[in-house]
């Protein structure tokens, strides 16, 4: 159960701009591109993450780890948003 602790995600920032956000719509097109698709890419990587330790451990709490995966992919789907309107 300590991996799944190690994965606690931060509360959403509500209308508030985090760094990353605000890089991804200040920088040059291009390197917006770039910072959005590693954001993705962490965010995926979390992912996988969970869903490894989901498969793996039978004392893990499936329904906080949902929760978890659910954030993520608003994350990404926010930062694919983001872009668009760019």
């Amino acid at each position: 159960m300590d991996d799944q602790e190690n994965l606690t995600l931060p509360a959403p920032s509500g209308n508030k701009k985090t760094e990353n956000q605000h890089s991804l719509t200040s920088a040059p097109l291009p390197q917006a591109v770039e910072e959005a698709l590693d954001e993705i890419e962490l965010r995926l990587r979390k992912m996988l993450a969970l869903a490894r330790l989901s498969a793996s451990d039978s004392d893990v709490d499936r329904m906080v780890l949902q929760k978890k995966l659910e954030r993520l992919r608003e994350e990404i789907d926010r930062i694919a948003n983001e872009m668009q309107q760019n």
